[in-house]
């Protein structure tokens, strides 16, 4: 599930952002991402809360310096290699 969720947070690198429907990204989660069902409604309220639905969404981090990336807002301190500082980046 974190690589998945890695995964969503590299997403908007690759491909053009997107601002998804709420419908559309539980469906996608469940049939493309294989999220489990039962889980998709929490998902969404953290989607909606994180990010809007935007992929695209770069928001300042809870630590000094941080950025938080993506649809679920993925801290670059922690998971992704930040640009404007060493990190932890526990994805190596």
């Amino acid at each position: 599930m974190i690589f998945v969720l890695i995964l969503l947070c590299f997403s908007p690198l690759v491909v053009q952002g997107k601002i998804y429907d709420r419908c559309e990204l539980g469906r996608e989660l469940y049939e493309k991402y294989r999220f489990p069902l039962a889980d998709i409604s929490k998902w969404l309220c953290v989607v909606h809360w994180e990010s809007a639905f935007n992929t695209n969404a770069v928001n300042k981090g809870s630590t000094p310096n941080s950025l938080d990336y993506g649809i679920f807002q993925i801290n670059d301190d922690k998971w992704c290699k930040s640009p404007l500082r060493p990190s932890q980046n526990r994805c190596r």
